[in-house]
């Protein structure tokens, strides 16, 4: 009986800390995929009114939409580029007790020219 309770209980920690993997790595997919699409958003719109000022909240738009946030933003003029990054959190049962560095701050960056 005892063995079953423990085989039980570390299949339980198993699932949980396997859930807060799944959840981790999903976000950085997700925080990749928001980054691509909020830097086209503003590229587009820089592309669309010639003013590269209106990019930043159609880029904070779409992060926002998201439930993440836009943490740098960059329009480069001579490279005709918006770069930036955005930042998201995942959500976790027990790994942000442990380390809040692996599931707070998930960044990533991308890149998009104004283009039609």
């Amino acid at each position: 009986m005892i063995k079953l309770v423990a085989l039980l209980m570390v299949v339980a920690v198993l699932g949980v800390f396997g859930y807060d993997g799944f959840q981790v790595v999903k976000t950085g997919r997700d925080v990749r995929s928001t980054a691509e699409n909020a830097a086209g958003a503003a590229a587009h719109e820089i592309y669309l009114t010639h003013n590269p000022a209106v990019g930043r909240p159609y880029a904070q738009q779409v992060a926002t939409q998201a439930g993440d946030v836009v943490t740098q933003y960059n329009y480069d003029s001579v490279a005709a580029k918006v770069e930036l990054t955005v930042s998201g959190t995942a959500d976790s049962l027990v790994l942000h007790y442990l380390s809040k560095h692996l599931t707070d701050d998930i960044t990533a960056s991308a890149s998009a020219s104004p283009s039609g």
